[in-house]
């Protein structure tokens, strides 16, 4: 799988948030307008709607799962309090712009998915001037790049010119890291136990399976597998798939195979 862990928003929402600060700046002292039946109705259901789903669900991703809610919060928020005394106050706007602010910081430097290159100034920090505190702020973000993809260690090894290659996983076991970037390469799925029929419909000669994966697909444990088709190892990788940042990785084998 994919880590996601505890993300929230986003960058996309985080720019709409501002965005929609910016619109309002000009309404900075003035009375807002009152809202048309239908929005209204929107908002208050909106809010209902989400404050159920806060007591329905527990779980420590609801940033996450809640991300379907956002737009319509945000986008009832400056009218949810007109004629009312914040309406008239000059000192909520600044609030809200500092809190968004705070926002798009997040955005830029979280180590969960920073929109800065914050990895090679945090190298650059600690090569340079022998920071020990920019060091161990580069730990924690090379943990979350590992998070982010578990397999690119696979991806190194494959060679550059074999572009579409073969893959057999199972549930929570992602190709997602081996295409990376978008478009790289082509992942074709092993739908058959033999693997010489992918290498005749797609000319594939190399595939990445799991134990679990073969398990799942053709019912038949690896080692059966390898020896009944004829298929060898090339390498094998750790790999963390259930990519939990809050618990010790638990590492499983993923093979490199190919066959003649």
């Amino acid at each position: 799988m994919v880590y996601e862990g505890f993300a929230g928003p986003g960058i996309g929402l985080a720019l709409m948030m501002l965005v929609i600060t910016a619109l309002h700046l000009p309404l900075i002292g003035k009375r807002a307008p009152y809202p048309n039946l239908f929005f209204g109705v929107v908002a208050v259901a909106s809010w209902i709607a989400f404050l159920t789903c806060l007591s329905m669900i527990s779980s420590d991703a609801m940033s996450r799962v809640a991300a379907p809610y956002y737009p319509l919060l945000i986008a009832a928020l400056p009218w949810m309090t007109w004629r009312g005394p914040w309406d008239r106050s000059r000192i909520l706007p600044g609030v809200g712009i500092l809190v968004y602010a705070g926002v798009l910081l997040l955005v830029l430097i979280a180590p969960i998915r920073p929109v800065l290159p914050m990895l090679s100034i945090l190298r650059y920090q600690t090569n340079q001037h022998h920071d020990g505190e920019a060091n161990s702020t580069l730990a924690k973000y090379e943990f979350w790049t590992g998070l982010r993809d578990n397999l690119s260690q696979i991806r190194a090894a494959l060679p550059a010119n074999e572009e579409p290659v073969g893959y057999a996983g199972a549930a929570r076991e992602t190709s997602y890291g081996l295409w990376k970037p978008l478009g790289l390469r082509k992942i074709f799925e092993l739908e058959t136990p033999d693997p010489r029929d992918l290498e005749k419909s797609r000319n594939v000669h190399l595939a990445v399976v799991t134990e679990r994966g073969v398990q799942a697909r053709f019912g038949i444990p690896l080692g059966e597998w390898l020896q009944r088709y004829n298929v060898q190892v090339v390498q094998t990788f750790k790999v963390d798939a259930d990519l939990t940042a809050s618990a010790e990785p638990h590492l499983y084998d993923w093979f490199l195979v190919t066959w003649k």
